[in-house]
């Protein structure tokens, strides 16, 4: 990755492509993040289950394991940064390129999994902050809606508890530390929405960050838009891993307009705004 950089670029020389009013206030692109926490784990998952959740996008899941895709959940607490402080919770799948050769063996799969020739693909983003949301899904198209977000710190370990309309949704906790290294480089984003496919690529930069296998518990409600995602997917008991990064900083630049298309949009999780 790229390294950061935190000074605030001359404005007479942003085009103004780069630059976007929302609620009153200028944002300038690339966006800084300078302070946040962030904890994440990943599931081995069906691949037709998740190839079916985001048929809408026009992209195909990354198969490390012939059958098998990559489901990510994860939660950041944002602390200080150019979108202000919130909570944030991402519903991502590991895919294939937009421009990747079609179609491709299980072994050339593999391999490009194996290289990180994958996006990822933001399914779902709930935050608990307007700003955000409003910066979010007008900047880049990411699906962010508002949603009650819970972090508690308990022996060792984060869980982060996720309401929608007073409904609680699930419950997942982390380990905080792990024996490994934190992964060093995050593959871009995709995003769609209205029918429009964005990708974004952002630098990412972590202290004191760890992994582990395992170390994650969730613990889904009973009933709400989110636990029929959760439990569309037909997760495993067990996580395949968990990471965790106490102090980070990320600089996200400007959205690359994919395709577009009037492919049907999937079920909202929430009411758009």
């Amino acid at each position: 990755m790229g390294c950061l950089t935190t000074g605030c670029p001359d404005m007479e020389q942003v085009p103004a492509a780069s630059q976007f009013d929302i609620a009153g206030r200028t944002i300038t692109l690339p966006v800084h993040i300078r302070t946040a926490r962030q904890w994440a784990t990943t599931w081995l998952v069906p691949a037709a289950a998740v190839q079916t959740m985001i048929d809408y996008s026009g992209l195909e899941v990354a198969q490390p394991l012939p059958g098998k895709a990559v489901f990510s959940l994860a939660f950041v607490d944002y602390v200080e940064g150019d979108l202000d402080a919130y909570h944030e919770v991402a519903f991502s799948v590991l895919v294939r390129p937009h421009d990747a050769a079609d179609p491709a063996t299980a072994m050339e799969q593999a391999r490009a999994f194996g290289t990180g020739q994958v996006g990822a693909f933001i399914h779902d983003l709930p935050v608990d902050q307007e700003f955000t949301r409003a910066a979010g899904t007008t900047i880049w198209g990411y699906p962010k809606w508002i949603a009650e977000i819970e972090l508690t710190q308990m022996n060792g370990s984060t869980a982060c508890s996720v309401y929608c309309d007073g409904q609680h949704q699930f419950t997942l906790q982390v380990r905080d530390r792990g024996p490994f290294p934190f992964p060093a480089e995050m593959p871009p984003t995709y995003s769609w929405r209205d029918g429009v496919l964005r990708r974004t690529t952002w630098d990412l930069d972590v202290t004191g960050g760890s992994a582990r296998p395992g170390g994650a518990r969730l613990t889904l409600g009973s009933s709400g838009p989110l636990v029929r995602t959760l439990r569309r997917l037909r997760l495993p008991r067990h996580a395949l891993m968990s990471a965790t990064a106490p102090r980070l900083a990320s600089v996200f630049g400007a959205p690359e307009v994919i395709s577009e298309s009037d492919a049907a949009a999937p079920e909202p999780t929430a009411t758009p705004a």
